[in-house]
């Protein structure tokens, strides 16, 4: 879908997962935490660590709470929803934009159907996240 990241380091690690991906391989366990990038090995340490953690009476008293390893699919899926959603965000900003600055009758039409694409897109995932969008 040719979404990209504003950061250059989440850039650069998904552009590594994609390179993984098309060799239909999976990066070991815990290659980016020794990843030679020092950027991209600090900022997975970073990500990964937990500043909190539960109490061990949880466990005493027998109630068994989900840690977020448990869901990482709905995790990763609702985060990379979310996200996309946050892109088409400001690309609908962008033609909004766009449109304000007296564009020709071609580009107006362009820039209209390209809104249209990505405000259907937009509706589309904000109902996969239970949102309710009014604008």
């Amino acid at each position: 879908d040719e979404i990209t990241f504003d950061s250059p380091t989440c850039q650069k690690i998904f552009n590594e997962m994609v390179h993984f991906s098309d060799l239909e391989t999976a990066p070991e366990k815990d290659y980016f935490f020794g990843h030679p990038d020092q950027e991209i090995s600090s900022f997975i340490i970073n990500l990964c660590m937990e500043p909190y953690g539960l109490s061990d009476n949880w466990a005493v008293n027998l109630i068994h709470v989900e840690h977020e390893s448990e869901l990482l699919n709905e995790v990763v899926y609702e985060a990379l929803l979310g996200f996309k959603a946050r892109k088409i965000d400001r690309m609908l900003e962008e033609i909004q934009k766009s449109l304000k600055e007296n564009p020709s009758e071609e580009e107006v039409n362009l820039l209209l159907d390209k809104h249209r694409r990505l405000k259907n897109t937009s509706i589309g995932i904000n109902e996969k996240l239970g949102r309710i969008v009014i604008r």
